[in-house]
């Protein structure tokens, strides 16, 4: 039986470039976002993941969804699967690492391969659709 991990994330680009978080535990970068708590909506738990990893609030109103990306997860088992709906949204505060992340890059198409096997597809895209340089 496949496992799937159920995701969301924020697709935050300013001037062309991809706003990418990185773990403390991790040797890649990811989309800031996480995993919804039960009986959690996809919004509700991305505007929670967010003020915990990026000392932001998201403006809810400002949520809009973009797309969902299915992939194999990163340093996982092969066959284990990461589904995740991604928005775009703007917040208000100012961007700091927190919680587990360590570090905050902008990213263009040419940094794709410093991100996970699921930041690398959503690049990807993203770059197809001409949103990211």
């Amino acid at each position: 039986m496949q496992k799937i991990i159920e995701k969301v994330g924020l697709i935050y680009i300013q001037d062309k470039r991809l706003l990418m978080a990185k773990s403390k535990d991790s040797d890649r970068y990811y989309l800031p976002g996480g995993k919804p708590e039960s009986g959690e909506s996809d919004k509700a738990a991305l505007i929670r993941e967010i003020k915990e990893e990026l000392s932001v609030d998201v403006i809810p109103s400002s949520l809009t969804y973009l797309h969902c990306f299915y992939g194999q997860a990163h340093n996982k088992n092969q066959g284990v699967m990461v589904e995740m709906k991604c928005f775009m949204g703007k917040f208000s505060g100012v961007l700091k690492a927190n919680a587990e992340i360590q570090t905050l890059s902008w990213f263009t198409y040419a940094d794709k391969t410093k991100g996970s096997i699921m930041a690398q597809m959503v690049m990807d895209w993203l770059f197809k659709q001409k949103m990211i340089a």
